[in-house]
């Protein structure tokens, strides 16, 4: 699998690109060699407004969240061993932000 393709995998599970930028305003996206970042709005500043999102050796999948300030990511949590399934309801849970409607 080349980089894009994860992260192109990655997208579809959360819904789509598409669907992504109209539900939590995608600023900032960037395919990673195993996943992807990405920086969204996120009007509550005690939570995350960038995750981060890696296949991991289990073919699972570990989330990063941080929040933006200045031009530094600061860790706020790490969710491990994330199945595709759940992928959004864990994004969901951390950033109280839906991914769909």
């Amino acid at each position: 699998m080349t980089d894009q393709t994860v992260a192109v995998t990655i997208l579809k599970q959360l819904g789509g690109l598409g669907r992504l930028r109209a539900m939590i305003n995608i600023q900032q996206i960037e395919a990673k060699p195993q996943g992807i970042r990405f920086k969204f709005s996120n009007p509550n500043r005690s939570k995350p407004n960038h995750v981060e999102i890696t296949l991991n050796g289990r073919d699972l999948y570990d989330i990063d969240f941080g929040r933006t300030v200045k031009y530094d990511v600061k860790p706020k949590s790490k969710a491990t061993d994330i199945y595709a399934s759940d992928l959004r309801g864990v994004i969901e849970q951390a950033t109280e932000l839906y991914l769909s409607l």
